[in-house]
């Protein structure tokens, strides 16, 4: 499986190869949606062609939670509404003590680009980081979409910031 946690490039960009080299992608609907009719950079204003084919995932769920099994391993994906952009997905190895959350937070000790123009909302950041920091404990390997391996201290401050701001 290849999950995207969101719709943007950088973390969609290798679907086509990873399908063509078998792989089944996995996301919330709303990126088969956003990637499908065509996107519009938030940031940038830059515009993206309608994708098909292996580019898109080939299996969704909407809303709530789906959990995923390979040799044992067990990954429970859960949708967190309107935080980055609209769709994202973080990624929790209950087994193993992993977060993955994507652009939902980073680790580079600055503020993370919300979306906007595609459902993000700061609102919906802080509700993310509440809600990883339920699940995490001080072992949590974090993964995070932009910067170095990340611990649950990481995650407070990253919070601490988005509160400070909003």
């Amino acid at each position: 499986y290849l999950v995207n946690t969101h719709f943007h490039g950088d973390h969609t960009g290798g679907n086509e190869n990873f399908a063509k080299d078998g792989a089944t992608v996995v996301a919330h609907d709303n990126i088969r949606v956003r990637l499908a009719a065509g996107t519009v950079s938030g940031l940038t204003g830059v515009r993206a062609a309608p994708l098909s084919g292996d580019w898109l995932p080939k299996e969704t769920y909407v809303g709530g939670s789906l959990a995923l099994e390979v040799g044992g391993r067990k990954a429970q994906l859960s949708h967190i509404a309107n935080a980055h952009t609209d769709g994202d997905t973080w990624v929790y190895f209950a087994d193993a003590n992993v977060l993955c959350t994507g652009d939902t937070a980073n680790n580079l000790k600055r503020y993370q680009n919300i979306d906007y123009m595609n459902g993000g909302d700061i609102r919906g950041m802080i509700r993310a980081l509440d809600t990883y920091l339920k699940v995490a404990n001080d072992q949590t390997k974090i993964v995070v979409g932009h910067g170095a391996l990340a611990t649950r201290a990481d995650l407070v401050a990253f919070r601490d910031m988005l509160v400070t701001s909003h």
